[in-house]
């Protein structure tokens, strides 16, 4: 990730050829060429400058010099002690002691030669103020000293300049406390009432899901064994599910423990099988009992009707090649559904066990037309239901405002036929005392019923009829706009029932500004898309014109189209807003026309236009659907925009903006990973500066982010020093992260840091991902790079990954050292095969070995706490070595 933008830094690249020295800097150098005996072209710091020696030019090709001045045509530098490899380690300690010295250290430490030494090896100069701030980093920073000279390592291979403030936040990043463990102290410190448990509730997957998984998971497995110990931890001991439950539960682990262990091993699975299918349909009924007393009676929750969830299971269906796999599905999400009516649910559990037995029998094609039929039957009855409810419902609303407004006209008839005022005040009591009228209105009208009666015990009784006429006149057009009112409002809800369910203040505000995003959003795809697809067209002309030759006509329209469509995936606001399939289907499409390039680069222009076709028949059927999980963070975040917030306000919502984004219940897709870094404020500089360069001085930051708020809080906390170290902490921490990810232009290598805070169930834990590549134009080259993730977990401690991509084949490696480790996640590293395939990977081999390597017993002792230390991986000139 970039701390300088692209744009800022080309324009810089034009005046950097002639670099800036400082008097008094020390270099490393080499040789390049010798133009007299005091005269010779350098090669500093990557770029070939021309200097001039006080003194002989030296010999050797290697060697340390001293910057003494500078003039429009050269430096002049003074050669100190060389380097050779023939005179061995003596003349290079002499080298440095001799630099050290020249910058006034008298007595150097052998760390801070070291230290030295690493600097000038790579590069990067140093003067008599970095050689200080790099002493005091040595001899005083916390930790160990080996973990201070890693860090010394890293901002040297970065080339980075040497200041206290580079050396501190790298060592934040790669030593100091988790930044999970820093941000969730901050908040608790400026919240102590804060819960991430009861912040979090909604983002939580149903229990249901879970144990749907592990009955899943049950079928599939082989072995009995590890099936019953696999129900008993996550289903018999979660904590979240009902323990009536959790106990018929047990009961058939321990029966089917027993069938195992005397050879009825089909039998037991079966029987476990039942008991999760039970469990599963107690647990969804109670799930949506639960939603319902969730639901405020001021605002009734707006459901889809049961008919369109059919829809989408047949759908699926129909798509599906598996009748197994369709039939748990219908079971799961229609026989389990808690607003299916019991006849219907009898009906389709009879006709799945018929397609069952069709499916077993061979006949995969009857079951699945029998199946699908079924669901095309169930669907049409419940739509009809639906629609005759919804007329119901239409009609009493109506009536019922009929019937107030001739409520009110009968009682005015009542008041003018009435000839005894006793009977005529009990009957209006009467009638008063059952309409559903307002109680406003009903107050008004009681209080005219009580001065009538007073004015008729005075003997007035003209007067009180005169006076309750005019009351029932008043109520009547009152009850006439109210009963308008209502139908107005529930007109109003019935559009804008995704933006009410939110409970949003300055609602209006937001429904306009989401209407206008979504149908922005859906102009800018209808626009991608036509232009994609004419650029599509377009090459594919050219290429069956020019055929073999036709790669430099097609290269830079391939490129650009490749490109449109990176940028529409990882900066429009269309993929805020759209399902995720739509933005796979987007990123299968980049990464075709990336292949397409490769063929043609090779000459096989008939298979690279067979790929362009594909790519421009799949882009064309695609269509815009947004998300509605997506569409409602929307709508949260617009009101959050729109909100005066105080600092801490804005880090706390940051705080719970990323650990939503890592929530077990989200899709995960690409553009969700890059919000996650962008929230972090990982690109927060880079975006700043893009925005100063293009001249939007006077606009607000692009977006809201954890560094963002993290400087805004630290403003405060200079006066006040609440939280103000672990606010540093904060800081530093994601700048060392900027800098360790910081592109280099004079390496082919690029290699990026994160130490991303991840929601694992209720805890939020540290998730650091380390990433080598080819450096290509100040990206990574994703088709050919490592990715190492490290997390420590509750159940199963530390594992890292190793992700080696080549050419877009991908090995695995998964290390723990859990026993059973292996059998535990193997299921599940198969399910993201598919995943991976989707956009544009093959997974070629999963392996699993051991996180901390096996020593032998007579050197444990001695190098227990350097292998506990190699658990990060080491930061070295190519990257980060994993020690694999």
């Amino acid at each position: 990730m970039q701390i300088n933008s692209q744009t800022i830094s080309n324009q810089l690249k034009t005046h950097d050829n002639t670099p800036e020295f400082r008097q008094g800097e020390i270099h490393r150098a080499i040789v390049k060429e010798r133009s007299s005996q005091n005269e010779a072209i350098l090669q500093i710091r990557g770029r070939d400058v021309p200097v001039k020696f006080e003194g002989d030019l030296p010999n050797n090709e290697r060697i340390t010099v001293q910057i003494s001045g500078q003039t429009d045509h050269f430096v002049q530098v003074r050669a100190m002690a060389t380097t050779n490899k023939t005179t061995g380690t003596t003349t290079e300690t002499t080298s440095i002691n001799l630099a050290i010295r020249n910058l006034g250290v008298s007595n150097p430490s052998r760390e801070l030669r070291q230290a030295a030494q690493m600097i000038l090896d790579k590069g990067v100069p140093l003067n008599r103020d970095s050689i200080q701030e790099l002493r005091a980093f040595v001899e005083k920073e916390k930790g160990t000293v080996e973990q201070r000279l890693h860090t010394v390592q890293a901002v040297a291979n970065k080339r980075l300049d040497v200041t206290a403030n580079h050396l501190r936040s790298v060592h934040e990043a790669l030593h100091g406390r988790p930044l999970n463990e820093v941000l969730t102290n901050i908040v608790k410190e400026i919240d102590p009432n804060y819960n991430l448990r009861r912040e979090q509730t909604s983002m939580e997957r149903p229990v249901s899901e879970q144990v749907r998984e592990v009955r899943e998971q049950v079928q599939r497995e082989s072995n009995v064994q590890r099936a019953v110990e696999q129900v008993r931890n996550e289903v018999v001991n979660n904590p979240r599910v009902d323990r009536e439950i959790a106990r018929q539960v047990g009961r058939a682990v321990e029966e089917s423990r027993m069938m195992h262990q005397s050879g009825r091993e089909a039998v037991g699975r079966t029987q476990l099988v039942q008991a999760l299918q039970t469990a599963e349909r107690e647990i969804v009924r109670t799930e949506a009992r639960q939603v319902e007393v969730r639901v405020p009676e001021s605002r009734p929750a707006v459901e889809r009707p049961v008919s369109e969830q059919v829809r989408e299971v047949r759908e699926q269906v129909q798509r599906e090649s598996n009748v197994q796999r369709s039939i748990d599905q219908v079971r799961n999400e229609v026989v389990n559904h808690p607003r299916v009516n019991r006849d219907l649910v009898l009906q389709l559990e009879k006709t799945l066990n018929e397609v069952q037995s069709l499916n077993r029998s061979g006949h995969e094609s009857i079951a699945k037309n029998h199946l699908v039929q079924s669901l095309v039957n169930i669907e049409k009855v419940l739509k009809n239901n639906y629609q005759t409810k919804e007329t119901q419902l239409r009609s009493e609303g109506k009536r019922e405002s009929i019937n107030h407004v001739e409520l009110v006209n009968q009682m005015k008839a009542t008041i003018q036929k009435e000839g005894d005022f006793q009977k005529l005040i009990a009957k209006l009591q009467n009638g008063i005392e059952k309409a559903s009228i307002e109680q406003p209105i009903k107050k008004q009208i009681i209080n005219s019923l009580e001065d009538a009666t007073k004015l008729n015990e005075q003997g007035r009784e003209l007067a009180a009829r005169q006076q309750l006429m005019q009351t029932f006149t008043t109520v009547e057009q009152q009850v006439a706009n109210t009963d308008q009112a209502i139908q107005l409002e529930a007109q109003q809800y019935t559009m804008n029932d995704n933006f009410q369910s939110q409970q949003l203040s300055s609602k209006n505000m937001i429904v306009q500004t989401i209407t206008e995003k979504l149908a922005q959003a859906q102009a800018d795809f209808k626009s991608l898309q036509r232009e994609i697809a004419r650029n599509l067209d377009n090459i594919q002309r050219l290429t069956e014109a020019f055929k073999s030759q036709a790669i430099k006509q097609v290269k830079p329209l391939l490129e650009t189209t490749i490109k449109k469509l990176d940028n529409a995936i990882l900066k429009s606001e269309m993929m805020l807003l759209t399902d995720m399939k739509t933005e796979k289907r987007l990123m299968q499409a980049s990464s075709q026309l990336a292949e397409a390039k490769k063929l043609l680069t090779k000459g096989n222009y008939q298979e690279a236009n067979k790929i362009v076709q594909e790519v421009k028949t799949l882009v064309e059927k695609l269509e815009f659907k947004p998300s509605e999980t997506k569409v409602k963070h929307f709508i949260t975040r617009e009101e959050q925009n729109i909100q005066n917030r105080t600092p801490s306000q804005q880090l706390i919502q940051q705080f719970d903006e990323m650990t939503r984004r890592t929530a077990a219940t989200q899709d995960f897709s690409a553009r969700q990973a890059f919000e996650l870094v962008r929230g972090l404020g990982l690109n927060r500089d880079s975006e700043v500066a893009q925005m100063l360069a293009s001249g939007r001085q006077g606009d607000a930051e692009p977006n809201q982010n954890m560094k963002t708020a993290l400087m805004q809080l630290m403003k405060i906390e200079e006066e006040q020093g609440r939280v103000s170290q672990q606010t540093n902490q904060a800081l530093a921490n994601i700048t060392g992260q900027q800098l360790l990810s910081k592109s280099d232009s004079n390496s082919n290598l690029q290699s990026m840091f994160f130490s991303l805070p991840f929601l694992l169930e209720d805890d939020v834990k540290n998730l650091q991902v380390f990433v080598n590549s080819r450096n290509e134009g100040q990206q990574v080259d994703w088709e050919n790079c490592n990715l190492y993730f490290l997390i420590e977990t509750r159940k199963l401690g530390e594992v890292g990954i190793l992700v080696t991509s080549t050419d877009r084949n991908l090995s695995l490696t998964i290390k723990n050292d859990q026993p059973f480790f292996k059998e535990r996640i193997e299921p599940l590293a198969e399910l993201c095969k598919a995943n991976l395939k989707d956009v544009g990977y093959n997974i070629t081999s999963i392996n699993f070995t051991k996180l901390n390597a096996t020593a032998s017993s007579n050197i444990v002792q001695e190098k227990g706490r350097d292998e506990q230390e190699n658990l990060t991986p080491t930061f070295t000139e190519k990257g980060f070595d994993f020690k694999i």
